[in-house]
């Protein structure tokens, strides 16, 4: 059994319902792009690292650390905000060495 953990910088596009309507990723952050020009009236952007699982190939969890207030989370937690695996410190790096300051 071959397990893999990967990880990806995302911008996700929320409605006034709290839905999720549009997930935009990239594994580097410097190439995620500029998202303001893909919200509509009422949405916000929610920005967030994800940590995605695999065994043989097959993704099986997933967990999201959101960035608030230019702060990355220091845990990756489940949908139901429960902390799962602690952030590597390298994201906090690359999110503060794109941060103006």
């Amino acid at each position: 059994m071959t397990k893999e953990v990967t990880y990806e910088w995302c911008y996700e596009i929320v409605d006034e319902h709290n839905d999720i309507v549009d997930s935009h990723f990239s594994e580097r952050l410097n190439d995620l792009g500029q998202p303001e020009s893909w919200v509509e009236d009422k949405q916000r952007i929610d920005f967030c690292l994800v940590r995605f699982e695999y065994t043989n190939n097959m993704e099986t969890d997933r967990h999201w650390a959101y960035v608030k207030d230019g702060i990355l989370s220091n845990t990756f937690n489940d949908a139901y905000d429960n902390p799962f695996h602690k952030v590597p410190n390298k994201f906090h790096k690359e999110l503060k060495d794109l941060l103006p300051l």
